[in-house]
């Protein structure tokens, strides 16, 4: 891909998805459909959290760049990481809101 946008695969729900570098990882999973849960938006409240396999992001809060690893995963925000490279995730399971049938 081009230093625009990134691939995000989330394995466990057998996707992979282009997501442009400039926006947060949320703003771009739920442009893509996903329901997930958020709330402040600014990293504190911890809700839209995930694992990260692989890739590096730069999170704003708290802020630092961070590099995946399989084994012991680095908790990132979503609302507050943007990728800077092809990534893959495991969506911390609170991450995700609930539908009611």
């Amino acid at each position: 891909m081009s230093a625009e946008s990134w691939r995000v695969a989330l394995p466990e729900d057998g996707l992979v998805l282009p997501l442009a570098a400039d926006i947060t990882l949320l703003e771009g999973l739920r442009d893509a459909g996903l329901a997930l849960r958020h709330a402040c938006c600014n990293g504190v409240c911890e809700i839209c959290a995930a694992e990260l396999l692989s890739g590096e992001v730069d999170q704003r809060y708290p802020q630092g760049r961070i590099r995946g690893a399989e084994l012991n995963p680095p908790l990132i925000q979503l609302c507050t990481s943007k990728p800077r490279s092809d990534l893959i995730l495991r969506l911390a399971p609170y991450a995700r809101r609930r539908c009611d049938s």
